[in-house]
């Protein structure tokens, strides 16, 4: 089997197989930020985390419940490369609500979806300044548009509680944490919900990003830090993703390579998987793959 079906058989197990696992604390304080929606408040959650440490997982498990209570989930990521342009999360989120607006009403409200999308595309990369007239006018359209787009997303949450979520804030441009600022004013007084997921290794303490997070804080941003799985949930983790239990005597040093963290789990179970399509019938136990490695290392060198 070759490795990109390797990757194609993972990806599909672990969208089948992979529980959501000890997360209790985490899922506790999502259920109790949820709440705040049916009292008719906004807020936000700030999910920080060290690469691989499951923070996009855990955000998919919070819009499958928030889903569940009759929210409409709308989701976005920032890239890690600037060649994207700016607002890319918030154009994704605009492109997502077509495909998640379930009622008219929902439908009609972003009418004007792609009157929003192009003019999120249209405005400068950099944000404007006003140091002359030309600058002062950029500055009041911009404005103008995050004033429309933040006014239908709470029209959206009169009718029905509204999740959003911003997946790798380390990585946003300055234009994105613009409109999350803004967005972020609304917040109180309506059933908006932002969650909002961040490497904290990758967020120097002067950047836009950390301005951006101390203001965020200021207004009542709730804050989790999600760490590695224990010992027993990595085990279950390795075993779900590669259908078998693990021998007693390898899962201390399945442990002691992984530290909990969800990626090397992955990791390692891919390289298992490679094995047994390779032609070794028997399970062995393999060391985190170099790569993988070498660029998490990498990011983490980067502010340490």
């Amino acid at each position: 089997m070759a490795s990109d079906d390797i990757h194609e058989q993972l990806s599909a197990d672990r969208a089948v197989a992979e529980p959501f696992l000890g997360r209790e604390d985490l899922l506790t304080e999502f259920d109790q930020f949820m709440a705040r929606a049916t009292e008719r408040k906004g807020g936000i959650f700030l999910l920080a985390g060290e690469p691989g440490s499951g923070k996009s997982r855990s955000i998919e498990e919070f819009a499958v419940r928030a889903e569940n209570a009759g929210a409409l989930v709308l989701s976005g990521s920032c890239p890690e490369h600037s060649s994207f342009g700016p607002f890319r999360p918030w154009v994704q989120i605009l492109a997502h609500l077509s495909e998640s607006a379930t009622s008219p009403e929902q439908v009609r409200l972003f009418g004007n979806k792609q009157n929003l999308v192009h003019g999120l595309l249209n405005q400068p990369v950099t944000p404007p300044v006003s140091t002359d007239s030309s600058g002062i006018e950029l500055m009041g359209q911009r404005f103008e548009l995050f004033q429309t787009i933040s006014s239908a997303f709470v029209q959206l949450a009169d009718h029905s509680p509204l999740l959003l979520t911003l997946d790798d804030l380390h990585a946003a441009d300055p234009s994105s944490l613009a409109l999350l600022l803004h967005l972020a004013g609304f917040l109180r007084r309506h059933a908006i919900l932002l969650i909002i997921s961040y490497r904290d290794t990758e967020v120097p303490r002067k950047s836009a990003v950390a301005g951006a997070l101390a203001d965020l804080t200021r207004q009542g941003a709730r804050r989790y830090r999600i760490t590695g799985l224990g010992e027993s949930n990595s085990y279950a983790l390795t075993e779900a993703l590669i259908g078998e239990p693990l021998p007693e005597r390898w899962r201390r040093e399945l442990y002691r390579q992984t530290s909990g963290n969800p990626l090397f789990i992955t990791e390692i179970a891919r390289a298992i998987l490679q094995a047994r399509a390779e032609g070794d019938g028997t399970l062995l136990v393999v060391g985190i793959p170099l790569g993988i490695q070498e660029a998490i290392g990498q990011q983490l060198d980067k502010f340490s």
